[in-house]
């Protein structure tokens, strides 16, 4: 074995060492990087060489080298952030980002994300995270794409129904003759008082998402013992139904009459009337084919405006008979109150937060 060889067979090792310094000083310095996942090493020792001595052939070394560098795809501890979209993941698996500009895939375990000026769901150095799209059960749709944000705001949405659930005392008297003559929408207020037995409010939305308020008025009838008048109305200011401006009808929507029970209290009859107000014709309304009444708003004042909702007062008619659910009216010889109440529609909304749960599902 020459001097060359046996300095070639030291110099291996110093040179091997160098090398695992290095990777040791880049786990130390990738310490806080984060998904940064540290490397590993093993050693292997060179092709040895073969010499004649005076006790035979032997075998001498030529070296060590790095054989490989090793990455360890271990968990690592998870750290809260505070920030929606930061995430990690839990046991094996890699993100799939794309880089935008060359389509080209990659696969990480940082995941430091954020969304872009474009809603793009982006790393820090600007690649797409992918991901699917859920139905409304929560299944996948479709293959896998951008994580992106369509819409920063959600468009209001008209409403369609009113549920007002109510009970009315047994016990009352009738307080007027006739509840509907005592509204005058010239007046302030347009309704005294003295004139009704319970009034409920609720808000409702138009088509540009302003709210409005919605007030049922009830009164013990004359008519009989069981039997209520009632009225929907709205703040006559608000009204802009054609012909209705500047008469005592403006903000009176709708009237009608309840039937209940005299011995369970469960509501067995209701009516609903519409009123002209050039002529102070009171008309008689039907059902729709989900079985409620609907009374006629417009708010905003154009031609296409008006809207129609349903009073769902915890009855409906089946076609033979007025059904009630399992949440209804009812006359009880105990004070007025409402059980339960609620309107559908919304006012426009602006994006507020983020969610990701455990699963990686988005809201």
């Amino acid at each position: 074995m020459s001097l060359t060889s046996g300095l070639y067979t030291g110099v291996s090792g110093l040179s091997a060492t160098g090398n695992t310094m290095q990777i040791i000083g880049n786990n130390i310095s990738n310490a806080n990087t984060i998904g940064y996942k540290s490397s590993d090493y093993c050693f292997e020792d060179l092709l040895s060489q073969s010499i004649a001595t005076q006790s035979g052939s032997t075998q001498v070394g030529r070296g060590t080298a790095i054989s490989t560098v090793a990455l360890d795809f271990t968990q690592g501890s998870f750290e809260n952030t505070g920030n929606a979209t930061d995430l990690a993941i839990g046991g094996d698996g890699f993100f799939k980002v794309v880089d935008p500009d060359s389509g080209s895939t990659y696969y990480t375990r940082a995941g430091n994300f954020e969304f872009d000026k474009n809603g793009n769901l982006v790393t820090s150095d600007g690649y797409i995270v992918q991901g699917w799209s859920l139905d409304e059960n929560g299944e996948a749709q479709g293959s896998l794409t951008d994580i992106k944000m369509e819409s920063f705001t959600s468009p209001p949405q008209e409403s369609e129904i009113v549920t007002i659930i109510t009970n009315l005392d047994a016990d009352s008297a009738s307080n007027v003759a006739d509840l509907a003559a005592a509204w005058d929408g010239t007046a302030e207020p347009p309704i005294s008082s003295v004139n009704y037995e319970y009034q409920t409010t609720l808000s409702v939305y138009d088509s540009l998402g302003s709210q409005h308020d919605v007030t049922v008025y009830y009164d013990k009838s004359d008519a009989g013992a069981s039997t209520w008048e009632y009225i929907v109305t709205c703040n006559p200011s608000e009204d802009n139904r054609t012909d209705f401006d500047g008469t005592v009808y403006q903000g009176l929507l709708a009237s009608g009459t309840l039937e209940f029970s005299e011995s369970s209290g469960s509501i067995t009859g209701l009516t609903m009337n519409s009123v002209d107000p050039l002529t102070g014709t009171w008309t008689a309304e039907t059902v729709d084919s989900n079985g409620y009444f609907e009374f006629d708003a417009n708010f905003l004042g154009g031609p296409t405006t008006i809207m129609s909702i349903e009073l769902d007062l915890g009855t409906r008619y089946n076609g033979a008979t007025w059904e009630n659910s399992s949440l209804s009216s009812t006359q009880y010889a105990k004070a007025s109150t409402t059980t339960y109440q609620t309107a559908d529609g919304f006012g426009s909304g602006d994006l507020q937060d983020i969610d990701v749960d455990s699963d990686g599902v988005i809201t």
